[in-house]
């Protein structure tokens, strides 16, 4: 009776708080990358060091003003990239590492009967 409950418990209580755990462990990762508000400003402006600068009427101030906001946002867009597609390594990371962890955890009751038969077999075959 008592195998009974911790197996109920393993495969029922248990299981659910292991899928608990991944969730929030896959939202944390998200959370840290923010790769959702990388991709809505990708082409931002990355630190408009003059952008408090006036430029002035003239044609050549605006084609600098121009230069130098395009310039900053492909600085920009480069930095994102890398950092979403880091983002994306670290979740595909965090995935295969969490369906490990499940497939062990489900395994790990019947290990030892697995291990046992093995061993028999074994040691039938060597014997």
């Amino acid at each position: 009776m008592v195998m009974f409950s911790m197996l109920t418990w393993w495969y029922f209580g248990g299981l659910s708080d292991q899928f608990g755990r991944i969730k929030k462990m896959l939202a944390k990762v998200n959370d840290q990358f923010s790769i959702p508000l990388l991709i809505k400003t990708l082409f931002y402006p990355f630190r408009m060091i003059d952008a408090d600068k006036v430029y002035g009427p003239s044609l050549d101030d605006k084609i600098k003003a121009w230069l130098d906001k395009l310039i900053s946002c492909m600085i920009g867009g480069a930095i994102r990239i890398v950092v979403v597609v880091v983002g994306v390594i670290a979740l595909a990371i965090t995935l295969i590492i969490s369906a490990l962890r499940m497939a062990l955890w489900v395994a790990l009751p019947v290990l030892p009967v697995i291990v046992l038969a093995g061993v028999v077999i074994w040691g039938m075959i060597w014997t």
